[in-house]
């Protein structure tokens, strides 16, 4: 059984993040609490919070990803998951657009804008100061603001695009989106489905702990001595399902997602990092078709590149596109 985890539901206006970090001690740190120089061996240092981590031996992390198209999205058809991993991997973010449960060639205009906006909310927490559940939680506002924009522009042009074939609401509607992603984006395939909301799972390390947010059907996952625990339960209306009879992801329907409304529902969950800790994010695409033991195993691998390439093997069978981020934990050795 999961843990508690904290559910909150957004506002479209929301506040960064630096309304809800943590104000820093005043005055110089102690001469006991400055500590030697520490080195990460291509790894990014996680920085501390202060307080009682400044005393905790740093920590280190390894990051890898990769995103490709499911078996029904071969061809000309295109990827609508995105990831993004930055500041050396202490921020990590999976998404996955919301298209046609058919596949197709889809335009992910507001999963773009809404990972962008995400990683801009989080950007002083990661070098300043600590990222609480509240921090994520802004940020998600954030992101839920940029993506939902799309909507409100889109509303007009519909209306007029319409109102030159009343018969045609579908053709309308296309002929609207592909509007709207052009004036905000310059270019837009006349074949793709544009879409704009998506779910999104996004990971934050900060000093002792990992902060998650979530929306929707992507997963975050933590190995521990062998151990597998999925951190937050996926929005989803049949989250043990695998590739329905008809070989459609009947699991992928989300009960939530971002960019859908005025305001989304997210989860977020703090867990504590230790050294030799692994998180894996993945999209839809890759847990309806890989078993939680063979997750497992892969954790087992020595690098994040190499538990990456793994679990996109082991889910090379996927109709839907598929989506990995992957976090290994280290301690830091000293000069």
């Amino acid at each position: 059984m999961l843990p508690p985890v904290r559910v909150v539901v957004t506002a479209m206006v929301a506040t960064g993040c630096a309304a809800a970090s943590i104000a820093p001690q005043s005055g110089p740190p102690a001469a006991s609490a400055v500590q030697p120089r520490t080195r990460c061996a291509g790894a990014t240092e996680i920085p501390n919070s202060g307080g009682g981590d400044a005393a905790l031996p740093r920590l280190c992390v390894a990051p890898a990803s990769l995103s490709q198209r499911g078996i029904r999205q071969r061809g000309s058809w295109s990827n609508d998951d995105r990831v993004r991993v930055t500041h050396g991997g202490l921020l990590l973010a999976v998404g996955d657009g919301s298209g046609l449960p058919i596949g197709g060639d889809h335009a992910p205009i507001g999963l773009e804008s809404g990972l962008d906006a995400l990683e801009h909310a989080l950007r002083p927490a990661l070098k300043e100061a600590p990222c609480t559940e509240a921090c994520v939680i802004a940020a998600f506002e954030r992101a839920n603001a940029a993506m939902y924009a799309f909507q409100a522009a889109f509303k007009p042009i519909f209306d007029e695009e319409l109102s030159k074939t009343r018969d045609d609401r579908a053709g309308a509607e296309r002929r609207a989106w592909h509007r709207v992603a052009r004036a905000y984006f310059g270019f837009v395939s006349e074949t793709a489905v544009v879409t704009v909301s998506a779910s999104v799972t996004a990971l934050v390390f900060d000093g002792r702990y990992a902060t998650i947010g979530q929306v929707g059907t992507t997963r975050a996952y933590r190995c521990r001595s062998g151990n597998l625990e999925l951190l937050l339960p996926d929005q989803s209306q049949n989250p043990d399902a695998r590739l329905g009879d008809d070989g459609n992801p009947s699991y992928g329907l989300a009960t939530a997602r971002l960019g859908l409304g005025p305001t989304a529902t997210v989860l977020t969950r703090s867990v504590e990092v230790l050294p030799a800790d692994r998180f894996i994010l993945v999209s839809d695409g890759v847990w309806s078709v890989v078993p939680a033991a063979s997750i497992a195993q892969a954790c087992t691998l020595a690098t994040a590149s190499a538990i990456s390439a793994a679990l996109a093997s082991a889910a090379h069978t996927a109709l839907d596109d598929l989506t990995i981020a992957v976090a290994i934990v280290s301690a830091a050795g000293i000069d």
